[in-house]
Protein backbone atom coordinates (compact mmCIF):
# COMPACT_ATOMS: atom_id res chain seq x y z
CA UNK A 1 0.00 0.00 0.00
CA UNK A 2 1.37 3.39 -1.05
CA UNK A 3 -0.30 6.28 0.76
CA UNK A 4 -0.38 9.39 -1.42
CA UNK A 5 -0.43 11.86 1.48
CA UNK A 6 -0.33 12.04 5.26
CA UNK A 7 -3.50 12.86 7.15
CA UNK A 8 -3.64 16.05 9.22
CA UNK A 9 -2.51 15.72 12.80
CA UNK A 10 -5.32 15.09 15.31
CA UNK A 11 -6.69 18.07 17.19
CA UNK A 12 -4.67 19.43 20.09
CA UNK A 13 -5.87 17.62 23.24
CA UNK A 14 -7.91 19.77 25.62
CA UNK A 15 -5.89 21.26 28.46
CA UNK A 16 -2.56 20.62 26.74
CA UNK A 17 0.05 22.73 24.96
CA UNK A 18 2.53 21.81 22.24
CA UNK A 19 6.04 21.36 23.67
CA UNK A 20 7.92 19.87 20.69
CA UNK A 21 7.12 19.61 16.99
CA UNK A 22 8.68 18.90 13.61
CA UNK A 23 7.83 18.08 10.02
CA UNK A 24 9.56 17.72 6.67
CA UNK A 25 9.08 20.11 3.79
CA UNK A 26 7.51 17.62 1.40
CA UNK A 27 3.73 17.23 1.45
CA UNK A 28 3.82 14.10 -0.74
CA UNK A 29 5.83 10.92 -0.13
CA UNK A 30 8.23 9.44 -2.66
CA UNK A 31 8.47 5.70 -3.31
CA UNK A 32 11.18 5.43 -5.95
CA UNK A 33 13.99 3.10 -4.97
CA UNK A 34 12.21 1.71 -1.93
CA UNK A 35 13.23 -1.83 -2.85
CA UNK A 36 16.92 -1.03 -2.49
CA UNK A 37 16.89 0.47 0.97
CA UNK A 38 17.21 4.10 -0.21
CA UNK A 39 16.86 7.08 2.10
CA UNK A 40 19.16 8.32 4.82
CA UNK A 41 18.01 7.59 8.38
CA UNK A 42 19.37 10.33 10.64
CA UNK A 43 17.85 11.29 14.01
CA UNK A 44 16.47 14.83 13.88
CA UNK A 45 15.92 16.69 17.15
CA UNK A 46 12.52 18.40 17.17
CA UNK A 47 12.54 19.83 20.68
CA UNK A 48 13.04 19.34 24.40
CA UNK A 49 10.37 18.30 26.86
CA UNK A 50 9.52 20.15 30.06
CA UNK A 51 9.11 18.07 33.20
CA UNK A 52 5.69 16.42 33.24
CA UNK A 53 3.87 13.30 34.49
CA UNK A 54 3.16 12.25 30.89
CA UNK A 55 2.95 13.36 27.26
CA UNK A 56 0.80 12.90 24.17
CA UNK A 57 2.50 12.23 20.83
CA UNK A 58 0.59 12.89 17.59
CA UNK A 59 2.08 11.47 14.41
CA UNK A 60 1.01 11.55 10.76
CA UNK A 61 3.22 10.11 8.03
CA UNK A 62 3.12 8.53 4.59
CA UNK A 63 6.03 6.83 2.88
CA UNK A 64 7.97 3.63 2.20
CA UNK A 65 9.14 2.88 5.76
CA UNK A 66 8.21 3.46 9.38
CA UNK A 67 8.85 6.56 11.49
CA UNK A 68 10.63 6.26 14.81
CA UNK A 69 10.33 8.84 17.56
CA UNK A 70 12.59 8.75 20.59
CA UNK A 71 12.62 10.42 23.99
CA UNK A 72 16.23 10.53 25.10
CA UNK A 73 19.37 12.50 25.73
CA UNK A 74 22.31 13.49 23.57
CA UNK A 75 25.44 11.87 24.96
CA UNK A 76 27.91 14.58 25.94
CA UNK A 77 30.71 15.22 23.46
CA UNK A 78 28.95 13.71 20.45
CA UNK A 79 27.23 15.16 17.43
CA UNK A 80 23.82 13.50 17.39
CA UNK A 81 22.98 14.66 13.88
CA UNK A 82 26.13 13.00 12.56
CA UNK A 83 26.36 9.71 14.42
CA UNK A 84 22.98 9.23 16.13
CA UNK A 85 24.45 8.78 19.60
CA UNK A 86 21.40 9.02 21.86
CA UNK A 87 20.70 7.60 25.28
CA UNK A 88 17.15 6.36 24.77
CA UNK A 89 14.48 6.53 27.45
CA UNK A 90 11.66 5.50 25.11
CA UNK A 91 11.39 4.71 21.39
CA UNK A 92 8.30 3.96 19.28
CA UNK A 93 7.89 2.84 15.65
CA UNK A 94 4.89 4.17 13.71
CA UNK A 95 3.60 2.77 10.41
CA UNK A 96 3.65 5.46 7.72
CA UNK A 97 0.39 4.38 6.14
CA UNK A 98 -1.00 7.88 5.65
CA UNK A 99 -3.15 7.75 8.79
CA UNK A 100 -2.71 9.83 11.93
CA UNK A 101 -1.76 8.22 15.22
CA UNK A 102 -1.98 9.36 18.85
CA UNK A 103 0.04 7.83 21.67
CA UNK A 104 -0.33 8.56 25.39
CA UNK A 105 3.10 8.31 27.00
CA UNK A 106 2.71 7.74 30.73
CA UNK A 107 6.33 8.30 31.64
CA UNK A 108 7.33 10.67 34.41
CA UNK A 109 10.36 12.73 33.45
CA UNK A 110 11.39 15.16 36.22
CA UNK A 111 14.24 16.57 34.15
CA UNK A 112 12.70 16.69 30.67
CA UNK A 113 14.11 14.87 27.64
CA UNK A 114 15.00 15.65 24.05
CA UNK A 115 12.72 14.39 21.26
CA UNK A 116 14.19 12.88 18.10
CA UNK A 117 12.55 11.66 14.89
CA UNK A 118 14.25 9.10 12.64
CA UNK A 119 12.57 8.62 9.28
CA UNK A 120 13.37 7.94 5.61
CA UNK A 121 13.92 11.19 3.75
CA UNK A 122 11.30 10.19 1.16
CA UNK A 123 8.54 10.18 3.78
CA UNK A 124 6.06 12.99 4.35
CA UNK A 125 5.69 13.36 8.11
CA UNK A 126 4.64 15.56 11.01
CA UNK A 127 5.11 14.93 14.73
CA UNK A 128 3.75 16.96 17.64
CA UNK A 129 4.31 16.33 21.34
CA UNK A 130 1.94 17.91 23.84
CA UNK A 131 1.77 18.04 27.62
CA UNK A 132 -0.36 19.44 30.41
CA UNK A 133 -0.71 23.22 30.26
CA UNK A 134 0.62 24.98 33.37
CA UNK A 135 -2.16 25.96 35.79
CA UNK A 136 -0.18 29.03 36.89
CA UNK A 137 1.78 31.83 35.24
CA UNK A 138 4.48 34.32 36.16
CA UNK A 139 3.34 37.52 37.83
CA UNK A 140 2.18 40.12 35.36
CA UNK A 141 3.18 43.77 35.39
CA UNK A 142 0.79 46.08 37.20
CA UNK A 143 0.10 48.15 40.31
CA UNK A 144 3.33 50.06 39.76
CA UNK A 145 5.54 46.97 39.29
CA UNK A 146 7.33 45.69 36.19
CA UNK A 147 9.25 42.48 35.60
CA UNK A 148 13.03 42.25 35.95
CA UNK A 149 13.24 38.48 35.36
CA UNK A 150 11.27 35.31 36.07
CA UNK A 151 11.46 31.53 36.04
CA UNK A 152 8.69 29.06 35.29
CA UNK A 153 6.00 28.08 35.35
CA UNK A 154 7.42 24.59 35.81
CA UNK A 155 6.40 21.33 37.43
CA UNK A 156 8.79 20.70 40.28
CA UNK A 157 9.43 17.23 41.71
CA UNK A 158 12.39 17.26 44.06
CA UNK A 159 13.72 19.55 46.73
CA UNK A 160 16.78 20.80 44.89
CA UNK A 161 17.70 24.40 45.55
CA UNK A 162 17.86 26.85 42.64
CA UNK A 163 18.57 30.53 42.16
CA UNK A 164 17.25 33.41 40.09
CA UNK A 165 19.27 36.57 39.49
CA UNK A 166 18.60 39.83 37.73
CA UNK A 167 19.64 43.43 37.31
CA UNK A 168 17.26 46.33 37.83
CA UNK A 169 17.21 49.55 35.85
CA UNK A 170 18.20 51.63 38.90
CA UNK A 171 21.99 51.59 39.62
CA UNK A 172 21.36 52.85 43.16
CA UNK A 173 18.96 50.10 44.04
CA UNK A 174 15.51 50.68 45.46
CA UNK A 175 12.49 48.49 46.11
CA UNK A 176 11.97 45.17 44.37
CA UNK A 177 9.21 42.64 44.77
CA UNK A 178 9.64 38.86 44.71
CA UNK A 179 6.46 36.95 43.85
CA UNK A 180 6.10 33.18 44.23
CA UNK A 181 3.11 31.61 42.48
CA UNK A 182 2.58 27.93 43.16
CA UNK A 183 0.05 25.15 43.57
CA UNK A 184 0.46 21.69 45.01
CA UNK A 185 1.79 20.17 48.19
CA UNK A 186 4.59 21.73 50.16
CA UNK A 187 6.09 25.17 50.27
CA UNK A 188 8.88 27.34 48.87
CA UNK A 189 11.47 29.02 51.10
CA UNK A 190 12.89 32.18 49.54
CA UNK A 191 16.00 34.16 50.49
CA UNK A 192 16.91 37.46 48.85
CA UNK A 193 20.56 38.52 48.59
CA UNK A 194 22.48 41.25 46.80
CA UNK A 195 24.52 39.28 44.27
CA UNK A 196 26.10 36.13 45.72
CA UNK A 197 24.92 33.10 47.69
CA UNK A 198 27.45 34.00 50.40
CA UNK A 199 26.06 37.52 50.85
CA UNK A 200 24.00 38.15 54.00
CA UNK A 201 20.26 37.75 53.52
CA UNK A 202 18.30 40.92 52.85
CA UNK A 203 15.00 39.14 53.44
CA UNK A 204 13.58 35.63 53.83
CA UNK A 205 10.03 34.32 53.58
CA UNK A 206 8.03 31.15 52.99
CA UNK A 207 5.37 30.72 50.28
CA UNK A 208 2.70 28.12 51.05
CA UNK A 209 1.67 26.12 47.98
CA UNK A 210 -1.06 23.94 49.52
CA UNK A 211 -4.75 24.70 49.18
CA UNK A 212 -7.27 24.90 46.38
CA UNK A 213 -5.90 26.54 43.26
CA UNK A 214 -2.84 28.73 42.72
CA UNK A 215 -1.36 30.55 45.70
CA UNK A 216 0.57 33.81 45.35
CA UNK A 217 2.98 35.20 47.94
CA UNK A 218 4.81 38.52 47.47
CA UNK A 219 7.57 40.19 49.47
CA UNK A 220 8.87 43.74 48.95
CA UNK A 221 12.59 44.15 49.62
CA UNK A 222 14.85 47.22 49.49
CA UNK A 223 18.21 46.68 47.78
CA UNK A 224 21.17 49.07 47.53
CA UNK A 225 22.55 47.97 44.16
CA UNK A 226 21.14 47.12 40.75
CA UNK A 227 21.68 43.37 41.24
CA UNK A 228 19.59 40.84 43.15
CA UNK A 229 19.83 37.11 43.75
CA UNK A 230 16.86 35.03 44.89
CA UNK A 231 17.56 31.66 46.47
CA UNK A 232 14.60 29.28 45.84
CA UNK A 233 14.27 26.18 48.05
CA UNK A 234 11.08 24.21 47.30
CA UNK A 235 9.66 21.29 49.26
CA UNK A 236 7.17 18.83 47.76
CA UNK A 237 5.80 18.33 44.28
CA UNK A 238 4.27 21.51 42.88
CA UNK A 239 3.79 23.87 39.99
CA UNK A 240 5.96 26.90 40.62
CA UNK A 241 6.84 30.28 39.13
CA UNK A 242 9.02 33.01 40.64
CA UNK A 243 9.05 36.61 39.42
CA UNK A 244 11.35 39.50 40.38
CA UNK A 245 9.83 42.94 39.78
CA UNK A 246 10.94 46.52 40.26
CA UNK A 247 9.09 49.78 40.67
CA UNK A 248 7.90 50.96 37.28
CA UNK A 249 9.35 54.26 36.12
CA UNK A 250 7.01 57.22 36.47
CA UNK A 251 5.77 58.54 33.13
CA UNK A 252 7.47 61.68 31.88
CA UNK A 253 5.54 64.88 32.63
Amino acid sequence: FHALEAAPLPELPAGQIEVAAGRNESEAPRYEGNQTGGGVLVPVKIGSLPARDGYTVRVACAGPTTLRYTFGYTISGTDTSADGTIEEALATEVECDGASHTDAIDIVDPFGAEVFVTVDDRTAWAVSVTAEAPPIEIERDGDGWQMVTATGPELHYDGSQTGLSGATSNPGGGEIRVVVTCTGGGFVDVTVRARDFEDPALASFRADCAGDGPQSTAQVVRIESDTVLVDIDPSGKMWRAVTIQERAASPAP
